[in-house]
């Protein structure tokens, strides 16, 4: 190949660029391939031009990224008409323009890209770039989801559950999960398995339901996993068992589900001893997307549950939660109040404007 590319063959360019990516028979050298693929590209390769893009974007200059999808795209390669598209929508190294993202997105669908149709249809969905149109839509998740585009089913099966942009059609709609899942899509299994829990679209089979939610939990669905993580807590459809259950919303919870690590933290905060600075740290993870959790976590600092006893902590975690919203978490800032010193709630509110920059655990440490 690296013959090939020095006599100006820019297929050999984009293939030399290929295995220093990959490392195929070389050792891996993003900037010998970034320079093949240059060549490449400016010698016409259009797959070229799409993977120097790639590489720009990891070094984070979307400038010239952009300048070479839009190579790649003129040159036919419809990915680089995606990824422009999404520059566009981002407004990354290109003025932010939804409609000209719509524009290179379809171009890439009408070419066949299964990817393309189902942003496009995301587009149409939203009303991103385009008049909300779900029928359209529909179209376009039915025209990838044909092609073998595992997303799209998942997407389109939506629309059948739900009625919008097509007839509601619960076993429509447990068949594109079916067909989502089977294509290795873990959210299709997800909703698949939530068909058989629930009996909507086939005849309801609960064994089935676990079976599908710990494939798609294994797959990488996070909701999933506390799906069945709360299965074995109270022995539905399971045998009931603490260590699973824990084992299961754990992996969820580093995932950043959040509602799952408040899960976790309600089960250690049931045990004694040590393992209540596990349900602190539990709540702390759960504090940056939950504001029953961010009080939870209040009351330990309050009490010294689990955590050595802060008052200044306790305030700016029920702070954070009152804000949005929580009633318990204002009602115990008011009575917190009352036993600080006007220093104390100095510090505890700059305390919540750090929190409130970063996540929750990172500024109490």
């Amino acid at each position: 190949m690296s013959q090939a590319c020095e006599r100006g063959d820019a297929r050999g360019c984009f293939f030399l660029g290929l295995n220093y990516a990959e490392g195929q028979g070389v050792q891996v050298d993003y900037a010998r391939a970034a320079q093949a693929f240059r060549q490449a590209c400016e010698r016409g390769d259009a797959r070229g031009c799409a993977f120097l893009g790639s590489i720009y974007v990891e070094e984070e200059d979307f400038t010239r990224a952009a300048q070479v999808f839009h190579q790649a795209c003129e040159g036919g390669e419809t990915d680089g008409c995606i990824v422009l598209g999404m520059m566009h929508s981002a407004g990354a190294g290109v003025g932010q323009d939804h409609a000209r993202a719509a524009q290179l997105i379809g171009q890439a669908c009408e070419r066949g890209n299964e990817d393309g149709c189902q942003e496009l249809g995301d587009m149409y969905r939203h009303g991103q770039g385009v008049t909300q149109d779900h029928v359209r839509a529909s179209q376009l998740y039915r025209q990838a989801c044909e092609g073998g585009h595992e997303i799209s089913c998942d997407r389109l099966g939506d629309m059948h559950h739900h009625g919008i942009g097509v007839t509601q059609d619960y076993i429509r709609a447990a068949q594109l999960y079916r067909q989502a899942c089977d294509s290795g899509h873990a959210r299709g299994c997800f909703k698949f398995a939530m068909a058989y829990e629930y009996g909507t679209g086939v005849q309801q089979n609960l064994t089935r339901a676990v079976q599908l939610y710990r494939q798609a939990c294994e797959g990488g669905n996070m909701s999933a996993c506390r799906t069945i993580g709360l299965m074995y807590r109270h022995g539905q459809s399971v045998t009931q068992d603490h260590a699973r259950a824990v084992q299961y919303l754990r992996q969820a919870c580093e995932g950043r589900e959040w509602i799952s690590c408040s899960h976790l933290g309600q089960i250690y905060q049931r045990d004694r001893g040590a393992i209540q600075v596990l349900a602190a740290e539990a709540f702390g993870q759960a504090c940056d997307g939950l504001r029953d959790a961010c009080t939870a976590l209040g009351v330990m600092y309050r009490d010294g549950q689990g955590v050595r006893q802060d008052n200044i902590r306790a305030y700016a975690l029920f702070s954070a939660a009152a804000s949005r919203g929580d009633d318990t978490a204002r009602s115990n800032l008011d009575s917190l109040a009352r036993n600080m010193s006007p220093q104390q709630i100095a510090e505890a509110q700059a305390l919540g404007r750090r929190c409130a920059e970063t996540s929750t655990v990172d500024c109490l440490r």
